[in-house]
């Protein structure tokens, strides 16, 4: 079964009251004009403590608030932004399309400033309310992979244990279920979406109120003057688990 199109991106909007935020609009490749919403990072996290975050949450203070608004930036079917925070730590982000299947994601961070930037956490959000086929609020419709029991919907892997995987299930850590770097949302029509960051993916959850879907990736600790660029990837199958587990099976 060959797609209608190729699955498109665009600079987005999600909350103007928060004009700091990174937010990319993707269409599905499989037909239709509903966007999913791409929080590009939702936050950062280190040592020294919140450095990011794409809103206001009072249960997570940030170190740095009211952020200018950066502007996405287009070139050759990319689009991207660079922005710099107070303390001189800055990040690249760049958004593709990469084939008929997928778009390619890549953050670059860089430490710029006089202090080592350790535990390096980041959120990365793929929201679904505004696609109408995703937008189910349950953990019924989202999954991940494990060595023991294959694909496990996220309603039956909050009462795992004991499994030998390499990637956790939860936000910024929890047990380490998973044993592929990716989390996958099926749509009413069995389409799947699949998020993940490769070997950089430390862990898989979601929130079912709100929804969506999270492949969250680790950065190795920077001391000043050095940056690391992460690599990811949206992939949309129309054939099944199966063709997203051969796909990740051989990254």
């Amino acid at each position: 079964m060959s797609y209608p199109k190729k699955p498109l991106i665009a600079a987005g909007m999600w909350r103007p009251q928060y004009p700091w935020e990174h937010i990319a609009w993707i269409s599905p490749p499989w037909g239709g004009d509903d966007f999913i919403w791409l929080d590009f990072p939702e936050a950062i996290f280190s040592d020294q403590g919140l450095l990011y975050l794409s809103h206001i949450n009072p249960q997570f203070p940030c170190r740095f608030t009211e952020l200018a608004k950066v502007e996405w930036e287009e070139h050759g079917g990319e689009i991207h932004y660079q922005r710099l925070l107070p303390n001189l730590v800055s990040w690249r982000g760049s958004i593709s399309q990469d084939g008929r299947q997928a778009i390619k994601l890549r953050l670059q961070i860089s430490n710029g400033s006089s202090e080592a930037l350790t535990t390096i956490r980041l959120q990365t959000c793929l929201f679904m309310r505004a696609y109408y086929s995703l937008s189910a609020y349950t953990l019924s419709n989202k999954w991940i992979h494990t060595s023991t029991q294959g694909w496990v919907d996220l309603a039956r892997a909050k009462n795992m244990a004991g499994e030998d995987g390499l990637y956790h299930f939860g936000w910024r850590g929890g047990p380490p279920i998973a044993d592929l770097p990716v989390i996958a949302c099926q749509t009413t029509e069995h389409h799947i979406i699949a998020f993940s960051w490769f070997s950089d993916t430390y862990s898989l959850i979601s929130n079912p109120l709100h929804p969506c879907i999270h492949a969250d990736p680790a950065v190795p600790d920077l001391v000043p003057g050095t940056q690391y660029e992460i690599t990811g990837e949206i992939f949309f199958a129309n054939q099944g688990f199966e063709e997203v587990e051969e796909h990740y099976g051989q990254k």
